[in-house]
């Protein structure tokens, strides 16, 4: 059962990185509302998997709660610079 479940924790922190990755890819893109809006979606999605690691071992929850950090950080320097206000769903 361990096996089982390092396995699926693998997979998830695969999943929540492809998630971060294209939140930053909206970002980098011209963003204007509606990718701002999908680039927050991803975010919250990316919070949403990364809580459900709570039994991972800590060196593989750290550098996940780390970038999911850094995206909060992002979305909310550029919501800063834009004027744009858009809440988040989570």
């Amino acid at each position: 059962m361990a096996v089982l479940r390092a396995k699926t924790d693998r997979q998830l922190v695969n999943i929540i990185n492809a998630t971060i990755d294209r939140a930053y890819r909206l970002l980098r893109s011209g963003v204007d509302e509606e990718s701002y809006t999908l680039a927050e979606d991803a975010y919250c999605e990316a919070f949403r998997l990364a809580s459900a690691l709570h039994n991972a071992p800590e060196i593989q929850k750290c550098p996940i709660f780390a970038k999911v950090r850094h995206l909060r950080e992002a979305l909310d320097r550029y919501s800063e610079r834009s004027g744009m206000r858009i809440a988040a769903a989570c």
